[in-house]
């Protein structure tokens, strides 16, 4: 058996974010500890000398073996595809890599490609696709570190024996060897990504958990929700009842983590979610990227074609209506979809399958109430059984009950009899909708036991927007309190159960209420809510300089709420702080701020301009000078003429100035650029109601438009080369697109579902129509002939012949 031998190894990686910059650091110093000398650019203390392309031409140059670590990124700057001044290091050394495979041929054994995950094989660069890829994670296995370890020190991974004498076999049936699962390695458990912690004093609820994985791995091609109550298909049930603990004790889960080795991703929806964001935050945890990506419907293909060939969990949490979640439907097989909500019909327009989440048990309830109290549950007084009671057996009114018999002076019996002196008619009236108003009282009662100073600070934080994760910063602002005392307060109201407190990256602390808490306290603080926004405005003093991520966020909707909208348009017309949102944020944030003014005529004007630009400001922010001032030459808006004057006189920076417009202008026919395909579009086709079109293009997709909003409702894939033509339907319920690849595609528009394939042309179909009654369609190719389809049965009922050259119409 050969000896190990040492090797000079160089990897070769994007820094798509900072952990997998860690994780490949993590592998040289793997390699490194067992005798191979590593070196990655990590190694380097600044630029070295000569710069960075020198440093990588000398280090492929010196390595005997270069580690490729594959992933989107990586194959997008390796064929120089990134945008300008981004990921110049992985482009640099492509370009070397790919010079030196050329003059090598397929006979280099130098180069060695690497996954993480295997999903990530596709993004192999073209020349290597045929080399032996390895996934450094899986330890075992000859395509495992083990085998990895082996090529990189020249050994055998298995010693073969002597070549032995041939013998005859009696036949018998064939057998595997070994099983599926004995042939790969144990799968890795998932990354989890934005997955709440457990809450304190976690009670398990074994059947519903395991119910719950069964659902999950057990069939991959339908949705899952938890549910409590009527009759639904899918999380759902009332606010409290533990749906949101249920789903995180599942991502948690190892068998689930193992089940989805791609990741878990958690995404909080709530009543007004901004979409673009949440989906920005899924492309991220997929990617390692924030997404340059201005509609819901670009990111929904972005997201789907980040998924192909993955098996990720994605769970939204606390979804309130069908629309969000359905904009997350469309993953592709190998993933799932968990739901949370209270909604029914959010589980009806997803067509997921029902996980039904009941009561806790009373022993339960006592279990849970134990753990808060601090008491074994076979050592509770008498009372907690009525206290259960008045609780509803609601796990967050047990909490918050627990809590406050732990913590204060008040006892068994003060807490049960604050409970029913409560007044419980006036939080029905109060919550009609909500059909446990025992929650509701117990989490008033906890309130009330406060004192008085954090019973205020907790009051005010009816200021905050819904399901927003609420950092020190503005607790200090608001509370006017100094660091200390801020995450004292918080962690105080955190113990009581009336906030769940996490700790962030650089050990600051968010604060983040469950919806029903936020509900009383809007409810208690009605009629001071205005004046609290006021005062967190005043607060922060200088709003050209504003202190932190959340304030620029949502400096315009405290803004609105403080009934201060005049100011709000102060800020979008002066041109910095204009230009500070926008790198603060994004412009999608910033559209929204626009938006909230937009039954003034020039603030819909402002917002068609900078919609106009979005598919620029995505990608370049520092262009929303030169974008904004050419957009608003031709405006006659008083104060938006005082705006594009401003911009005129900016002396910062070097920019283009335009003399006249040369970008579109508003007021023109152009209402909006559409993006999204990868190349040439050769097909466009309005629906008959003219609220939708349908593009086909030379990068084999069909996309559908909403023209009033200038997104991209669905991407439609299915043909292997370009698409040449497409037609809709008298009814506009389908499409009939023709492609390259010889053939004919029938499309459900609603659903983007390919119905029927219609073959029969030899060459490319150039020409689709409908008759008037939709019952035939007819097509035209580059083989000289026309066809009558049957589209209900996808049958060619007869072809004309006569021309003596390609139809094109």
């Amino acid at each position: 058996m050969a000896e190990p031998k040492s090797a000079r190894i160089f990897i070769s990686y994007s820094h798509d974010s900072a952990e997998h910059a860690e994780r490949v650091l993590s592998l040289a110093d793997q390699l490194k500890s067992e005798g191979l000398e590593v070196q990655i650019d990590q190694d380097v203390q600044g630029s070295p000398a000569g710069g960075w392309p020198k440093w990588m031409r000398d280090r492929i140059q010196w390595a005997d073996f270069v580690l490729m670590v594959c992933t989107q990124t990586y194959h997008r700057r390796f064929w120089g595809e990134e945008e300008p001044d981004h990921g110049l290091g992985a482009t640099w050394e492509g370009a070397i890599i790919t010079s030196e495979l050329y003059q090598a041929g397929a006979k280099s054994t130098k180069f060695v490609p690497l996954v993480f995950n295997q999903s990530e094989a596709r993004y192999i660069p073209e020349p290597l696709r045929n080399h032996t890829h390895y996934s450094p994670l899986v330890r075992e296995g000859r395509t495992g570190y083990e085998g990895l370890y082996a090529v990189l020190t020249g050994q055998q991974l298995v010693e073969r024996g002597p070549t032995g004498s041939l013998r005859k076999v009696a036949p018998r049936k064939a057998q595997r060897l070994f099983s599926e699962g004995e042939m790969r390695s144990a799968p890795t458990a998932a990354t989890l990504h934005g997955v709440p912690a457990l809450p304190p004093h976690f009670l398990p609820r074994p059947a519903p958990l395991e119910a719950l994985k069964e659902s999950l791995l057990k069939d991959s091609s339908s949705h899952v929700a938890i549910t409590g109550q009527g009759q639904a298909i899918g999380v759902q049930g009332m606010g409290g009842l533990g749906k949101s603990a249920l789903a995180a004790a599942a991502a948690h889960d190892t068998d689930i983590r193992k089940g989805f080795p791609d990741g878990v991703v958690w995404l909080s929806v709530g009543q007004q979610p901004n979409l673009i964001e949440l989906q920005g935050a899924l492309l991220k945890a997929l990617t390692g990227e924030v997404p340059g990506l201005a509609t819901v419907r670009e990111c929904a293909d972005a997201i789907r074609e980040a998924l192909t060939g993955r098996k990720v969990l994605v769970i939204l949490d606390d979804v309130w209506e069908a629309d969000h979640a359905s904009l997350f439907r469309a993953i592709p097989a190998g993933c799932r979809l968990l739901v949370t909500t209270r909604n029914a019909e959010v589980l009806v327009g997803l067509g997921a399958q029902e996980q039904r989440l009941d009561l806790l048990s009373p022993l339960e309830s006592l279990k849970i109430l134990a753990e808060w109290s601090g008491r074994p549950a076979d050592a509770l007084p008498a009372e907690a059984e009525e206290i259960v009671k008045e609780c509803g057996r609601l796990p967050l009114a047990l909490a918050a009950v627990g809590a406050l018999v732990r913590l204060g002076p008040t006892g068994w019996k003060d807490a049960l009899t604050r409970l029913q002196r409560s007044d419980l008619d006036a939080l029905k009236k109060a919550f009609p909708e909500y059909p446990y108003p025992h929650l509701l009282r117990a989490l008033d009662v906890s309130v009330e036991a406060l004192p008085e100073d954090d019973r205020a600070r907790y009051l005010d934080l009816a200021v905050f927007p819904e399901d927003v994760d609420i950092p020190e910063s503005p607790l200090r602002t608001l509370w006017g309190l100094d660091d200390l005392d801020t995450r004292a307060v918080m962690n105080r109201l955190a113990v009581r159960s009336l906030a769940t407190v996490s700790a962030c990256p650089g050990e600051s602390l968010t604060l983040r209420l469950h919806d029903l808490q936020r509900d009383l306290l809007r409810k208690r603080r009605k009629a001071d809510l205005q004046q609290l926004h006021v005062k967190l405005v005043e607060r922060w003093e200088d709003l050209l300089d504003l202190p932190d991520s959340y304030a620029w966020q949502w400096i315009g909707w405290h803004l609105a709420e403080a009934g201060q909208k005049e100011r709000l348009a102060g800020l979008l017309l002066n041109d910095e702080w204009l230009e500070a949102k926008l790198q603060a944020t994004n412009i999608n944030s910033l559209l929204v701020d626009v938006e909230r003014l937009r039954e003034t005529p020039e603030f819909d004007l402002l917002a068609n301009a900078l919609r106009l630009s979005a598919h620029v400001l995505t990608r370049r922010k520092e262009q929303v000078v030169s974008q904004l001032h050419s957009r608003l030459l031709g405006t006659t808006a008083t104060r938006l003429i005082a705006l594009r004057d401003r911009l005129a006189r900016r002396r910062d920076r070097i920019w283009l100035r335009s003399q006249w417009p040369t970008l579109t202008p508003l007021g023109t026919p152009l209402r909006r650029t559409l993006e999204g395909h990868s190349a040439l579009v050769f097909a466009v086709a309005p629906t008959p109601d003219g609220r939708r079109i349908v593009s086909g293009s030379k990068d084999s997709r069909l996309k559908v438009w909403d023209l009033e909003r200038g997104e991209c409702v669905r991407t439609l894939e299915g043909h292997s080369s370009w698409i040449c033509a497409v037609a809709l339907t008298p009814d506009g319920r389908q499409i009939i697109s023709g492609s390259a690849d010889n053939t004919l595609k029938v499309w459900d528009l609603e659903r983007g579902e390919c119905q029927r394939t219609l073959e029969g042309h030899s060459f490319s179909v150039n020409a689709v129509a409908i008759t008037p009654d939709g019952q035939r369609i007819i097509s035209g190719s580059q083989d000289g002939t026309f066809k009558v389809w049957d589209p209900e049965c996808g049958e060619c009922l007869r072809t004309l012949e006569g021309h003596s050259d390609s139809d094109h119409a």
